[in-house]
């Protein structure tokens, strides 16, 4: 769309709402205080994939430094991912 010129102003607007959408989460979770009922807000405007669950892929994947979630990462990922239903 960018590239193209058609609706210009619409997609940049997007782009910019999903960056600050992004860094307002990513401060969040910095901080560790998720604000839940925006994250639920967010999810339900944008949920692109309303029907896959993340508990379907979590068993096979590994954790970002190739080491196994210790319960720790998957209490704090859970609580946080299952808002909104996703």
């Amino acid at each position: 769309m960018i590239s193209m010129g058609t609706t210009v102003a619409y997609a940049e607007s997007r782009v910019r709402t999903h960056i600050n959408r992004f860094n307002r989460l990513l401060g969040q979770i910095e901080a560790g205080t998720i604000d839940a009922d925006w994250l639920s807000r967010i999810e339900a405007c944008d949920n692109i994939f309303p029907y896959i669950d993340y508990h379907d892929f979590a068993g096979s994947q590994r954790h970002w430094n190739d080491q196994p979630p210790t319960e720790a990462t998957s209490a704090g990922s859970a609580a946080g991912a299952g808002a909104g239903g996703t």
